[in-house]
């Protein structure tokens, strides 16, 4: 029987483990393969999945072109990293390593347990230590993680498990500070960095892995020196690429501050290879739905930019990739987005670095066209807070453009000086524009230097917020000069299909004006074309900039150069209303800014402008918006002109004013008499203005108000108004004109006119072809100058006859349809007023009546047989009480008997309002007959009333009382008699009784 086994001590077993057992070479795999002295293990080999195909060499290529340096050291070669350089002999190495000896065994174990278990414990033993492991000093971490440690914690970075990859690399990432030289790390540590999250697909599935990844890269990059950084540009650049697109936000902003670190580290232009990668890697994180992630990407763009990149790349991918920004919801986010062009624009790669002022000025030229105008919109932003810093940070760019400018012009005089003349080959366009504008200032501007601007021009800008007056010099000469570049791009904008696009361009034009001053004088003409056609815009907020960038132009820019500008395109034949209408807004916005910047136009240029708006396309247009702005014009036009171009223009004003006045007055009218009423008592309406204007006006030509304003232009202005009577309609201009001629007009001059004015309207009232709605407004207007008392005169005395005859009664006349209806209503409703108010002598009446082939009679009758409106026979009613109040007395028998049978009719009319004005005419006939009247005439008058005083309606009972109490009066035999034959008969006997009584009173 064989001996049982001699159990081993504690010392033997441990003297087997560190023994190093017989392993053929080809499977030494672990750690035995790193150098580490003393160090033995047998694991097994892990196989790597490797993708296949095209999409295998596509990798490789990835791979080798990144890490080409490393392209014949596998990962996993022993490091070279000499100790010394930390500080570290090789003994205290080979003696700290000792006591980790077990722990890097597990490492490489199969079991994923231990494995998990060996690496926390690693981090443990270096960074905190124990009671075995000491922690390790600064100089032996470096030695360490540089040297023989960073093979297996590399090697980790592709275990199956997350937590090991993690936990390696977050021994890495605390252990970075702590190290002199990390930058050592980097060759051995990027390949299969490169590996595991630089090449796509990605190979590490794990999100908090891939940050602590580029949480590392930052803490190496901020530290390592600027010769470990340069070889590994290419890498880096690669791997924080990839970071800027992970999906994970965290691994966002951890790449884009390494990227920070990074442009921070390496010298200007660096990263300019590798500018084009990083771009397409962080402008997509421009629109990250979290505000602290498109923060983070623009500070590594920012970064980026200032490290260096190519022009073209700012123009095509960088400026509109960032202009969204402008909008952004954040205000965080617009403030650092401003900072950042603030920093781009300055034209600064590094304040230390900077020596060639004449590059920085030729390059900040580039990018200042691209990125200024992005700036300028910061300006206007809603925040107050934020526009204050962006005008700010337009101050300093326009500070460091001048100081470059001065600093570059010794050393082009000096080029200058040494080419003798001969033309530089290299100079751009740019700078050959440049200086033509230093050489030779435009015409009607200072010098390119001088922009400063009155304090009334200041004002008449009416600048808000954060203005508090103009800018600083600098800034205001920088945009002056880059203007020509400035402006294409802006005015584009203005058509953009985006209300917020347009919106950003209006408020950078503004800006841009603001600053430019009177540079903007050579651009004028496209200016005035862009703003015209943008105030189509349907937005108020966008219509109100582009007025202010009127204003601008208006306030700084000398008149005597944008008023041929206006006439031109206000003369244009071609031009539509809306055109028209738009041209009129910017008219009104520069003559406003002129007026209260104290610009002396020349006087010449204000009549032709004057002209421009009094010819008859603009004058006499029907649309709306070009009345109104026309308006404003006119109003401006006289707070900005002087006495003497007033006077010289008076004329052609007057007529303007008429025309609106008359236009908004008939608006008014067609809205109803209560609207029109409120409207009157508005001062705000545009009738109300129109009237302040025509007073305005009479004012500044030294005159006391419209009505002599009239008086000293009436002739030629009812002349020209009239010219065109024949082909007039309701709407026609020059009609509307006419009406507010004769409605501003006083007595003494309206009277002088009246003759003229019947020849006038003579033919029109009384064709009764004509448009019934011009009729209706022509006998409204006389009516309503006839209710009026200090016009009302006008109408009589000599002129009552050529008014009754030629002006009230060819209307009256009847006409078959329900227009015409109308028009004898308005024309019976005229003649009441000017009966009314008694404008007309007996002799006038008594001759209108008498007048051969028809007279008044025959037209009044026709009225009281009306069938289409009641209002017209009551009116005709009220025509004959007052006719017979006036010449009744002077009637001849033949003319009562013609008077009182129509009157009778009127007594059955289906309205009672018709029975009782009958009756109120039927007492004045009777007052006016007299006693001497025919008895048989009396009777048959009685016999037609007597039955409607026993009338269901008792107004009407009363009314034919009346009509019998004055026939007693003066016949009571006649009215007795009748009264007495229907007494018995009638339910309201004490009417009988009231004319019996007044019978037996009778004389």
């Amino acid at each position: 029987m064989a001996a049982p086994p001699k159990k081993k001590s504690v010392d033997e077993i441990w003297r087997e483990l560190n023994a190093k057992p017989a392993v053929p070479r080809s499977r030494t795999t672990g750690v035995q393969g790193f150098g580490i002295p003393g160090v033995t293990t047998h694991t097994r080999v892990l196989p790597k999945s490797q993708p296949s195909g095209a999409q295998h060499a596509k990798h490789i290529a990835v791979d080798d072109a990144s890490c080409s340096r490393d392209a014949h050291r596998p990962a996993g070669t022993s490091s070279s990293y000499d100790p010394a350089a930390a500080g570290v002999t090789q003994e205290e190495l080979q003696q700290y390593l000792s006591t980790l000896q077990r722990t890097l065994n597990c490492l490489a174990d199969p079991d994923r347990g231990v494995r998990k278990n060996a690496v926390a414990a690693l981090h443990a033993k270096l960074l905190k230590g124990d009671a075995a492991t000491p922690k390790a000093s600064s100089n032996m971490l470096q030695a360490l993680l540089a040297g023989p440690l960073l093979p297996p914690l590399v090697l980790l970075l592709s275990d199956p498990l997350e937590r090991c990859r993690l936990t390696a690399l977050q021994l890495l990432l605390e252990a970075a500070p702590l190290l002199s030289d990390p930058g050592a790390l980097l060759p051995g540590l990027l390949p299969q960095l490169v590996v595991r999250m630089g090449q796509l697909p990605l190979q590490e599935p794990a999100e908090e892995v891939r940050l602590a990844g580029l949480q590392l890269l930052e803490a190496l990059i901020s530290k390592a020196a600027i010769s470990a950084l340069t070889p590994a540009v290419e890498e880096l650049s690669l791997l924080l690429a990839r970071g800027c697109e992970d999906a994970f936000p965290d691994a966002k902003k951890a790449a884009a501050a390494a990227l920070v670190a990074l442009a921070g580290r390496l010298p200007a232009g660096a990263l300019e290879g590798q500018a084009e990668r990083l771009l397409q890697a962080l402008l997509p994180g421009l629109a990250h739905q979290h505000s602290k992630v498109r923060l983070a990407i623009l500070s590594g763009l920012q970064a980026l930019v200032l490290s260096g990149i190519p022009a073209g790349i700012l123009q095509t991918q960088l400026s509109p990739a960032v202009k969204p920004l402008t909008f952004d919801r954040a205000a965080a986010v617009r403030e650092a987005y401003y900072a950042a062009l603030a920093s781009w624009l300055e034209c600064q790669q590094d304040q230390q670095q900077q020596q060639d002022a004449a590059a920085a000025h030729a390059r900040c030229k580039t990018y200042a066209p691209v990125l200024l105008p992005l700036l300028l919109l910061g300006v206007s932003d809603a925040q107050e807070s934020i526009a204050a810093a962006a005008l700010v940070a337009v101050e300093q760019a326009g500070a460091a453009w001048e100081q470059q400018q001065q600093q570059s012009a010794p050393v082009a005089s000096a080029a200058a000086g040494t080419l003798a003349g001969q033309p530089d080959s290299t100079a751009t366009p740019m700078d050959t524009d440049d200086q033509q504008q230093q050489l030779q200032p435009a015409a009607g501007m200072h010098s390119p230097g001088d922009l400063s601007a009155s304090p009334a021009a200041v004002a008449a800008a009416q600048l808000l917020p954060p203005f508090k007056g103009l800018p600083a010099a600098g800034c205001r000469r920088m945009v002056a000069q880059l203007l020509p570049q400035l402006l294409p791009g802006i005015l584009a904008g203005l058509k953009e299909w985006t209300s917020s696009l347009r919106s950003a361009a209006a408020r950078s034009l503004h800006t841009c004006l603001v600053l430019a001053g009177r540079a903007a004088t050579p651009h004028l003409q496209q200016l005035l074309a862009a703003l015209t056609a943008a105030m189509t815009e349907e937005e108020p907020e966008i219509v109100t900039t582009l007025a202010s960038c009127c204003r601008a132009v208006g306030a700084f820019v000398s008149c005597n150069t944008w008023l041929p500008l206006l006439v031109d395109a206000l003369s244009d034949p071609k031009a539509g209303d809306i055109s028209r209408a738009n041209m009129l807004v910017v008219t009104s916005c520069l003559v406003a800014a002129a007026a209260v910047a104290q610009q002396q136009p020349d006087p010449q240029l204000l009549q032709l402008l004057v002209a421009a708006l009094a010819a008859d396309d603009v004058r006499c247009s029907e649309h709306v918006g070009v009345q109104l702005q026309l308006l404003s014009v006119v109003t401006n036009l006289l707070l900005w002109m002087p006495d003497d171009a007033c006077k010289a223009c008076a004329q052609q004003l007057y007529l303007i004013l008429l025309q609106l006045h008359g236009t908004f007055s008939a608006q008014q009218d067609a809205e109803g008499p209560a609207a029109a009423a409120a409207a009157a008592a508005d001062d705000s309406s545009s009738a109300s203005r129109a009237a302040a204007a025509l007073q305005q006006l009479a004012q500044r030509c030294g005159l006391a108000g419209a009505g002599q304003l009239a008086e000293a232009h009436a002739q030629q202005m009812l002349a020209q108004l009239t010219a065109d009577a024949d082909s007039w309609s309701a709407g026609s201009a020059n009609l509307r004109g006419f009406m507010s001629l004769m409605r501003t007009a006083e007595g003494p001059c309206l009277a002088a006119l009246l003759p003229q004015i019947a020849q006038v309207l003579q033919p029109i009232l009384a064709d009764a072809d004509r448009d019934a709605s011009l009729r209706l407004s022509l006998l409204r207007l006389l009516d309503s100058l006839m209710e009026q008392p200090g016009t009302a005169g006008a109408f009589g005395g000599s002129n009552a006859a050529l008014v009754l005859a030629a002006l009230l009664m060819p209307p009256l006349v009847w006409r078959a349809g329900k227009a015409a209806a109308a028009v004898r209503f308005s024309a019976i409703t005229a003649l009441a007023t000017f009966l009314t108010a008694q404008l007309a002598p007996p002799e006038v009446l008594l001759a209108a009546v008498q007048q051969q082939g028809g007279g008044l009679l025959p037209l009044l009758a026709q009225c009281l047989d009306e069938d289409w409106y009641s209002d017209v026979r009551h009116t005709a009613c009220y025509v004959e009480r007052l006719l017979l109040q006036q010449v009744g007395q002077r009637l001849s028998d033949e003319q009562r008997r013609a008077i009182y049978p129509e009157l009778l009719k009127r007594l059955d009319d289906s309205s009672n309002k018709v029975r009782i004005a009958a009756c109120a005419a039927l007492v004045e006939f009777v007052r006016s007959a007299g006693s001497s009247y025919c008895a048989t005439n009396s009777g048959y008058l009685a016999a037609g009333v007597v039955l409607h005083m026993d009338d269901g309606d008792q107004e009407v009972a009363e009314a034919a009382c009346q009509v019998l109490e004055a026939l007693a009066a003066t016949q009571p035999a006649v009215a007795a008699a009748e009264v007495k034959g229907v007494q018995g008969r009638f339910r309201a006997r004490h009417y009988c009784d009231r004319v019996l009584a007044a019978a037996q009173a009778a004389p």
